[in-house]
């Protein structure tokens, strides 16, 4: 994020509104699929991972786990959207919503947890709602600053993304139901759901000018080491 932000501010101050739409758009698809290659996973093997972590677990451990891991990937979803409006500038509001879903996800945890008695899983839960509520109000509020429609983010973020993770993790889950249950089968089913998330998110969820771009900042890398001549 402090990488991008000084890009997002300089593109946002020359009026170049077709960089911050590539760069809002991009940023979700890139923080997104980065963390599937963790979150996918630990999501598939959480209760192995549980058992070598913990031995003996409750048996609503899994799915608390699991619910985490939704809310961390949603969280992802957006965060061009964060980047676009600080380099926009005008951030009370702004501020001021993140601050009122934060502040309802704790009110809320602790209504459910003190008062109602609800079980743990209960706060990662409402977590997702509260930050899928927080999602909508960057799309609109921010969308509207910076003249991105939710449609352009449905098209160019989360479909390429859905795509890319339902074909990768299908064939991690095929993967783990043919392998005996090791730490040997954890790490194949990282390195496996790594790999075809980075081809897929090549052939599929990048666009053509992020492509490109790609290609010449590897080229000049290969340049660089002599590896190719100019």
């Amino acid at each position: 994020m402090q990488v991008v932000q000084p890009a997002a501010t300089g593109v946002e101050a020359r009026g170049d509104r077709a960089s911050v739409h590539l760069l809002v758009l991009s940023l979700g698809r890139y923080c997104t699929l980065l963390a599937s290659m963790l979150i996918v996973p630990l999501w598939l093997e959480a209760e192995s991972l549980l058992a070598l972590w913990l031995g003996d677990y409750p048996p609503m451990a899994p799915l608390f786990a699991r619910l985490i891991l939704a809310w961390i990937a949603l969280l992802q979803l957006t965060r061009g959207y964060h980047v676009a409006i600080i380099a926009e500038g005008n951030i009370r509001t702004y501020v001021l919503g993140m601050i009122s879903f934060a502040a309802l996800t704790l009110v809320l945890g602790a209504i459910e947890f003190h008062l109602l008695d609800w079980p743990a899983w209960a706060l990662p839960a409402t977590a997702i709602g509260t930050a899928g509520a927080a999602a909508v109000f960057q799309l609109l509020y921010v969308g509207i600053r910076i003249d991105l429609s939710p449609g352009a983010w449905l098209r160019r973020t989360l479909t390429p993304v859905a795509i890319v993770i339902a074909i990768a993790a299908a064939a991690a889950a095929m993967l783990r139901q043919t392998l005996p249950e090791t730490g040997l089968r954890i790490v194949i089913i990282i390195a496996t759901y790594g790999l075809l998330t980075a081809a897929l998110t090549w052939t599929i969820a990048l666009e053509n000018v992020e492509r490109d771009h790609f290609k010449r900042v590897i080229r000049t890398i290969l340049m660089r080491l002599g590896v190719v001549s100019a």
